[in-house]
């Protein structure tokens, strides 16, 4: 149903017929760290009579895997040299 993400984190909002099976395949994929349920899981009746439940699953991509991690800049690299301004 929905997929939305902010900064590293991961949430997958759906339903399915067992959302366990959705878990553990969100688990299993590489690159994706602390999942965890972020609302509890609930049966809901669908139009056809049939019941899914509704799952929230959310998780933390691991930069390194994804896009090379946190932008090299002197504020962000705690190995960057200062510059005066002078050449070397």
């Amino acid at each position: 149903m929905a997929l939305r993400t902010r900064g590293d984190s991961v949430v997958v909002d759906g339903l399915a017929e067992h959302a366990a099976r959705v878990f553990d395949a969100l688990e299993a994929m590489p690159g994706l760290t602390n999942v965890r349920a972020a609302a509890a899981v609930r049966r809901e009746v669908q139009d056809d009579g049939s019941a899914l439940e509704h799952f929230t699953i959310a998780g933390v991509v691991e930069p390194e895997r994804f896009g090379g991690g946190r932008a090299r800049t002197p504020s962000a690299n705690t190995l960057a040299r200062k510059s005066d301004g002078s050449a070397p």
